[in-house]
């Protein structure tokens, strides 16, 4: 969904050319935010729940992954495939690194490590396989001695662990163990054996449950599921079955149901996948009504497209599951379902498999690679190059439809494994939040397998917003400077103020100015600063802060000279002078923002050469663009709906024998466009397509071809007169066609999806070309308006 603006201006200042009077504005236009911005951070609106400060805490780091954190009192308890510990920022190998291999604990608070240490360790076996997750000790010899999962029982006296471990201390103990948390010791009544990996653990007041890929538990058939005495390890005699890994367990608040989840097909040989739920006294399947986890299908006997349950939490009448999936139709994200029934009351479908869980409070944290929340309120669309989101929070009651995602985005890097994945196990007490995984970067920072979140007032938000550009500069009239500049974000609060710093003076600003903000969206903001000395040269600089006043400030913009005379030649003034309600002339010579003349819907740079030769030869000095070929070069940030009637004008020059869109309108303001018309399009021949979607194509194309590397005129007009194309101050093509569908969306240049029924396409969607001065107009130019603004050219 594309949401609305929301912004607040408070400095005003006017600037007058000569064909049109321009306003100092903002222009915020983020995808998924409505126009109540929603979306919850450390300073939220009223009614929302606050997040965890986005600020990584200082916490020693571990020389491996950390795949289950549990916090206990003040202590937090960390079990993976690691041998040290060492201090935040310090590299592997610091002569400060102490040894723990396998578990360790941290002060929660301090994130310094505490006394406890064992050795966690496998026993070595052949093999020709591969084992991912396992250690590889010689051709064909690996150990695992992973600790996979930790869970502390209800008093905090004992922690108990599940891994693929066979001895701890030089102890048997096979695949899970017991450890007093007074002492540290581990409990050397609790001695169950395990056949295999134990990978889920939930413990209550008199037991300990256990789940993951074993067979027999103490000599008897248990097959992936089992249970024992809490106090002894006894093995008590509840046998539920499952066919594939449980990999994750938790009793519901009443304590009468145990669900489950995993790669299961069957539970008690009973047909259901990936999530299900026993009695824990009885072990006997319960009530479970949904089946939100799909299983797949086998081709040649191999599973395609499903997906399983990596974790679970629990509230007071719901239980929340996460889910990883392979293929194109598995489900990766997170969902709510009713304990009792299994009734589903809402799925979260981001793509990119999500871990681990952590709820506090009604936001419900997680780990993933998340990479496209397109169907989430406040969600990220598909990036390319892909961008990942590897922690984010949302709401856990939403009330009705799909949670909404809260604005918190601190992140991890993908990590050192194969699987790029990131973070691994949660765990928190409503104070900090800690985060175990695979990572070896927190916030760009380096940071290995081990970080933690603190909430307010426990800890202060001191990270201020993402470092932001020098803004562009243009002439904007006698006496008058634009000052334009893409907004950066902030990490944990949306909303932001922007200061406009003129020459290096500190205060007071020449401008205040408040946005929200996503990572994936920037808003692109301006004010014209009008009055200044004829002939004065100025820089600026964008200083922005978030509530607590943690500040970043842009370099300074190269000096500019505030023009003696109309900066406008003949062509820019009959583009003015026609009205048009945007104009990116296209001619910045840095920074990343295409900046209207007329107004604020302001465009950004994509992959594209600044500062190229230009088209017109009436505004000597003036330069345009090179697009890349590879993706649109130009964006307008502001969300339109689309028009029935308008006029563009775009100067191309082009040798391209592939094609691409030149000009178009797509729903989207980030990725590819799922909905695009309004285009004009170049075949392979160089032949020029123009067309708008009323229940298919309805477009017209040139006769002659325009892939000669000279510059061109093209002027695309709809409305009641249908569909025109000119090129070069003359009608080339036209049809009687008068309507087209209407959605909202975004101008872009270079390039867009272009697909389906379109007629006349190149091979590429995205056209390779030189590209200067594009306006648009709220009419239906003449012919003879055409080629007045060509003649202006001096072509």
């Amino acid at each position: 969904m594309l949401g609305g603006t929301r912004a607040v201006v408070r400095a005003v200042a006017l600037a007058a050319t000569a064909a049109v009077t321009v306003a100092v504005a903002v222009t915020v236009a983020v995808p998924g935010l409505g126009p109540s911005g929603a979306g919850a951070d450390t300073a939220p609106p009223a009614g929302e729940s606050a997040t965890f400060a986005a600020d990584d805490l200082p916490t020693w780091q571990t020389n491996g992954t950390v795949w289950t954190v549990a916090v206990v009192g003040h202590t937090v308890y960390a079990g993976g495939n690691f041998t040290k510990v060492r201090p935040p920022g310090a590299a592997p190998g610091d002569p400060r690194e102490l040894s723990r291999v396998g578990l360790a604990a941290f002060d929660i608070g301090t994130g310094n490590p505490l006394p406890f240490s064992h050795t966690v360790t496998g026993t070595p076996f052949a093999s020709t396989s591969t084992f991912p997750d396992c250690d590889n000790i010689g051709t064909n010899q690996w150990i695992c001695d992973a600790v996979w999962k930790i869970d502390a029982a209800p008093d905090g006296s004992k922690i108990y662990v599940g891994g693929d471990f066979t001895a701890i201390d030089g102890q048997p103990r096979s695949k899970i163990a017991a450890f007093d948390t007074a002492t540290g010791a581990l409990d050397p009544s609790f001695r169950p054996v395990l056949s295999s990996r134990v990978r889920a653990l939930e413990v209550n007041a008199t037991t300990v449950y256990a789940g993951g890929n074993f067979t027999t538990a103490s000599g008897q058939v248990r097959t992936r599921l089992a249970a024992f005495a809490r106090t002894s390890g006894a093995l008590l005699p509840w046998r539920p079955s499952a066919s594939n890994t449980v990999f994750a367990m938790v009793l519901s608040k009443d304590q009468a149901r145990l669900v489950l989840g995993g790669n299961f097909d069957t539970v008690n040989g009973v047909a259901i996948h990936g999530l299900a739920a026993v009695d824990p006294i009885t072990g006997a399947s319960t009530p479970w009504s949904s089946r939100p986890i799909p299983a797949g299908t086998y081709i040649n006997g191999q599973r395609r497209n499903y997906s399983w349950v990596t974790d679970l939490t629990v509230d007071i009448d719901t239980v929340y599951a996460s889910a990883n999936g392979q293929g194109a139709v598995a489900f990766d994200g997170r969902l709510a379902a009713n304990p009792n029934t299994g009734a589903i009351r809402w799925i979260d479908n981001c793509l990119g498999a999500t871990q681990a869980l952590a709820l506090v409070g009604n936001v419900l944290y997680s780990g993933s690679h998340a990479h496209n929340c397109a169907a989430t309120g406040n969600g990220f669309p598909e990036l390319t190059p892909r961008t990942y989101h590897r922690l984010l929070a949302e709401t856990a009651r939403p009330g009705t439809g799909t949670p909404t995602l809260l604005h918190w985005w601190p992140d991890t890097n993908g990590g050192f494994t194969a699987y790029n994945q990131g973070p691994r196990g949660m765990s928190s007490d409503g104070r900090y939040l800690w985060v175990g995984g695979d990572f070896t970067r927190v916030n760009a920072r380096n940071q290995q397998g081990l970080t933690r979140f603190g909430a307010l007032p426990t800890v202060a938000d001191t990270g201020g917003p993402q470092p932001l550009p020098a803004p562009t500069v243009t002439q904007q009239g006698v006496g008058s400077l634009k000052v334009t500049w893409k907004a950066t974000y902030d990490k944990d609060n949306k909303h932001l103020r922007y200061e406009v710093i003129r020459d290096d003076v500190t205060a007071p600003p020449l401008a205040v100015l408040d946005a929200d903000s996503v990572p994936w969206a920037p808003p692109i903001l301006s004010f014209v600063d009008a009055g200044l000395a004829p002939g004065s040269q100025h820089r600026y600089r964008i200083r922005a802060a978030d509530p607590f006043n943690n500040r970043t400030s842009s370099s300074s913009s190269p000096l500019v000279t505030a023009p003696a005379t109309s900066p406008f030649g003949r062509y820019a003034q009959s583009v003015l002078g026609t009205a048009a309600n945007l104009y990116l002339r296209l001619g910045e010579t840095y920074g990343g923002v295409a900046t209207d003349t007329v107004g604020t819907n302001h465009g950004s740079y994509i992959s594209t050469t600044l500062g190229v030769p230009g088209a017109l030869p009436s505004e000597p000095g003036t330069t345009g663009i090179r697009t890349s070929g590879t993706s649109t070069a130009v964006r307008t940030s502001k969300a339109l709906t689309a028009p029935g009637r308008f006029s563009y004008e775009l100067w191309f020059r082009t040798t391209s024998i592939s094609g691409g869109k030149l000009v178009g309108f797509g729903n989207s303001g980030t990725g590819g466009s799922t909905s695009y018309d309004r285009h004009v399009y170049l075949n392979n021949t160089g032949k020029l397509t123009f067309g708008v979607y009323l229940a298919g194509a309805r477009t017209v194309t040139t006769v002659g071809s325009y892939n000669n590397g000279q510059w061109h005129q093209v002027v695309a007009s709809f409305g009641p007169s249908g569909l025109r194309l000119y090129v070069d101050g003359a009608l080339r093509a036209s049809n009687a066609i008068t309507s087209a569908v209407t959605y909202t969306g975004f101008w872009r240049l270079g390039g867009d999806t272009l697909g389906g029924t379109w007629p006349n396409r190149g091979s590429s969607a995205n056209l390779a070309a030189s590209l200067d001065d594009f306006s648009i107009y709220p009419t239906e130019l003449t012919g003879a308006q055409v080629a007045a603004h060509y003649h202006a050219s001096g072509r």
